[in-house]
């Protein structure tokens, strides 16, 4: 088998370190990326002023995880957010979705 004159061996450290460094530089950015993001955690707001230009169904996601973590009823979290209930049942029944007290929650009809 041939090797070359500076040795295998050196070939393998020189590989070695490279590929240390080369992950050592993907953890850092990944590290950076997660520690950013994790720790700047914003809340979305939903309120009179912006719900209306929402896409419905990221609304509806929204609302319905309000609802199942933080709200008792519909009307309790639009009296709090300051939102027409009607125009809220309204804009989430322009996608096929109707407001079910029983369960407190959004479902398609």
């Amino acid at each position: 088998m041939w090797e070359p004159p500076w040795g295998g061996y050196i070939n393998y450290h020189i590989f070695s370190v490279f590929n240390f460094m080369s992950n050592l530089s993907i953890m850092n950015i990944m590290r950076d990326f997660f520690e950013k993001y994790h720790n700047e955690r914003t809340e979305i707001k939903v309120d009179n002023d912006n719900y209306l230009v929402m896409d419905p169904y990221i609304l509806l996601s929204i609302i319905n995880m309000k609802l199942r973590d933080e709200y008792s009823s519909l009307e309790v979290l639009c009296e709090d957010k300051n939102i027409p209930l009607y125009k809220l049942e309204e804009k989430l029944g322009e996608v096929g979705y109707k407001y079910y007290r029983d369960i407190n929650q959004f479902k398609g009809q």
